[in-house]
């Protein structure tokens, strides 16, 4: 039988097969494959039931990868900061289950194909590409629901367009491409922490001192790594070295990294002054010299030169200083216009299948445009609402809500969304012509609860023609101590009913808060009394005429007179209609009549909301005080 030979090349991929055609045990470790199909390292003989001994030590690739690069433990423990023991368990123990930070390390030097063990791995490109699929699946829709937030908007400084046209427009293959555009944050090395200055050295320096000597300590990292950067500068430009120019970049980034408030309270200068005189050391023209060492920071600094033609010579200070030598962030809405002018291209360029990305995204889709739309929609409410000119009013509150800013006293933090493109893809008009149609059928039923408390015996004229009056005279019906008489109120069913039909239509948060209704008629009954202080309901008004009017009654039917009134006549009525009849000169009443002048008359007289029995108390009550109140005989 014919042997075949593998030949396996180290990269940072792994280790890489190079024999001309995969053999049936082994596969090939491609770049763009996660690292499943890694096999032995050493030429190797590959037989038909070849398999690796029962009696072999374990041990991961990471240390035939060592060996070939001739490294000891100890050299590579230097080189990623991990002890030998933990390079040693991670190279030969089978159960070992290193922590997060030290297999980054490890992979970082290695690479990831560095933990599979030696021997034959079987690889199944179909898996491993469902695989990587998926994880490309998870990452786009895990970064895409990162976006949907509103802290996360406010922050993404130059994408603010390319995120409204994701969150309101569903745009994910052109978002994709453009975030896919962005470098890569770049991971700050670590760096050795230089030594911090001793108490002499920040005497020396000017720093100031707390009660019983002691130096403030607080602002030390950032104010003494400048200070100690431009006093180096200064010295090695006074004496002519070569690295005078690297330190004093090395003196801008320091400088970016101190606070204003520590800056004027250690130097006594600002970060302007100081940015201006370290941009007239970088533009100097050094044909004609070295600038000189001379201004107010040098002289704080304690390592001043003599020079009056540099002060002289120096420029006004401009407030709006452009910062150093910075580099443009990436701005995505650059790009945006483009973009969505290629959007078919676009799909085509991109490795993820944009319909599983919009399925796992949706939900959380629809519920940020349903939170965008929603805080729209109550801006519209608002310019609806105020006086003055509301489409103006409508704009002005979308630019706040959009870039966040000030309403008054009040700070809006903003939804970090463009206005323009929202203007575009939101229908603006028509939700400030919807709120503005809302707040006339809002002002309609407010407007009807003062008809119903002027006329509350019959309620206003056409009343059933009108939405507004028949909705207002079910929510007033269903109140405890409706300010509208009790034969005009509706029943409870009923009133629910009218509710049901014609709430949306004038109040939509019934259809969510149920209690929504009883307050906006309490409210307006409240606008009522305040707009008419010292006036009575007019149903108590009137309840309390009708009160007197039925004790003059009373009076007359003791009498022997009152049939030609209506109190008289129930007066009578009502003498005859105690458990102990009192019986009054003139005419006699039979039963029936006395029982409907009762029935029909209580309620004309007590025409607020109670019940039978307490009517009936209230009148005998008058009879009784009415009783007591006749001449003696």
């Amino acid at each position: 039988m014919q042997k075949t030979y593998k030949t396996w090349t180290w990269s940072r991929q792994g280790w890489v097969c190079s024999t001309p055609a995969p053999t049936r045990n082994t596969g090939i470790a491609e770049s763009g494959v996660p690292y499943r199909a890694v096999t032995c390292p050493t030429p190797t003989p590959l037989v038909g039931d070849d398999a690796p001994e029962e009696t072999e030590e374990f041990h991961r690739l990471m240390q035939v990868s060592r060996e070939a690069l001739d490294l000891s433990l100890a050299d590579v423990a230097l080189m990623t900061g991990l002890s030998v023991r933990t390079l040693h368990r991670a190279e030969e123990d089978a159960e070992y289950r290193p922590q997060a930070a030290t297999r980054q390390r490890l992979s970082w030097f290695y690479g990831e194909a560095a933990w599979l063990p030696v021997g034959y791995h079987v690889v199944n490109p179909e898996h491993d590409e469902a695989e990587r699929h998926a994880a490309a699946v998870e990452k786009a829709a895990s970064f895409l629901a990162r976006c949907c937030r509103a802290p996360y908007r406010r922050r993404a400084t130059g994408a603010t367009r390319a995120l409204t046209w994701l969150i309101l427009g569903g745009r994910i293959g052109p978002f994709l491409l453009l975030s896919s555009l962005v470098p890569p944050r770049r991971r700050s090395l670590p760096r050795a922490e230089e030594p911090q200055l001793s108490s002499d050295e920040e005497r020396e320096l000017g720093f100031p001192e707390r009660a019983h000597g002691e130096v403030v300590q607080h602002e030390g990292g950032t104010v003494q790594s400048f200070v100690r950067v431009a006093s180096a500068y200064a010295r090695a430009l006074c004496a002519g070295h070569r690295d005078a120019c690297a330190l004093l970049r090395h003196a801008s980034d320091a400088l970016s990294a101190v606070t204003d408030d520590d800056l004027a309270y250690v130097l006594g200068l600002s970060r302007a002054e100081i940015r201006h005189e370290l941009t007239r050391h970088r533009q100097h023209e050094w044909t004609t010299g070295r600038p000189k060492v001379a201004g107010p920071l040098w002289q704080v600094l304690e390592v001043a030169e003599e020079s009056p033609e540099w002060e002289t010579a120096a420029t006004p200070l401009v407030p709006d200083d452009p910062p150093d030598d910075l580099p443009e962030p990436t701005r995505l809405d650059d790009a945006v216009t483009w973009v969505l002018a290629h959007e078919a291209e676009v799909a085509e360029l991109l490795d993820v299948s944009l319909p599983e990305v919009d399925a796992r995204i949706q939900r959380s889709l629809h519920q940020t445009q349903v939170e965008i739309l929603a805080s729209l929609r109550a801006a519209a409410k608002w310019a609806a609402t105020l006086p003055g000119d509301p489409t103006r009013l409508f704009a002005e509150r979308v630019q706040r809500l959009c870039g966040g800013g000030t309403d008054g006293t009040r700070t809006v933090r903003g939804l970090g969304l463009d206005p323009e493109v929202v203007a575009t893809v939101v229908d603006l008009p028509g939700l400030l012509q919807e709120a503005v149609a809302a707040r006339a059928r809002e002002q309609a039923l407010w407007r009807s609860v003062s008809d119903w408390i002027e006329q509350p015996l019959r309620g206003p004229e056409h009343r059933d023609t009108t939405p507004a009056h028949q909705l207002t005279q079910a929510l007033l019906s269903l109140l405890p101590d409706p300010p509208i008489a009790e034969a005009v109120c509706l029943a409870p069913t009923q009133a629910q009913a009218v509710i049901e039909t014609l709430g949306p239509q004038f109040l939509p948060e019934l259809s969510t808060d149920a209690d929504r209704g009883r307050r906006f008629v309490l409210g307006a009954l409240r606008d009522w009394l305040q707009r008419h202080r010292g006036r009575v309901l007019p149903l108590r008004a009137m309840a309390e005429q009708r009160r007197l009017a039925l004790h003059t009654g009373v009076s007359a039917a003791l009498a022997g007179r009152g049939e030609e009134s209506t109190a008289g006549k129930m007066a009578r009525a009502l003498f005859l209609s105690v458990s102990r009849p009192l019986p009054t000169p003139g005419r006699v009443l039979a039963a029936s009549e006395v029982q409907t002048r009762v029935r029909t008359g209580l309620p004309y007289f007590f025409p607020m909301k109670m019940s039978t029995a307490d009517r009936y108390a209230q009148a005998q009550r008058i009879l009784h005080a009415a009783w007591q109140s006749r001449p003696a005989r």
